[in-house]
């Protein structure tokens, strides 16, 4: 199962720190993680991408995934 870290622009802790989350396959929605990448929305959506490539999950695959966890199950 392929997972992917991301950051939703509206997910931020009470310091106003953005919280990554974690998109996986075949899953509808997604999971918060208890940690704080910065206020940067750049720089925590630099970070998600490091850590995705580090993974061998590319930008586009990290899209897809993001898009699928969106969908409804049937």
């Amino acid at each position: 199962m392929k997972t992917a870290y991301a950051i939703h622009p509206a997910l931020k802790n009470a310091k106003g720190e953005y919280i990554p989350i974690i998109v996986k396959e075949g899953q509808t929605g997604y999971y918060l993680t208890d940690w704080a990448w910065g206020k940067d929305l750049d720089e925590a959506e630099k970070i998600a991408r490091a850590k995705n490539r580090a993974m061998g999950i590319s930008d586009a695959l990290t899209q897809r995934l993001i898009l699928a966890s969106m969908r409804e199950s049937l």
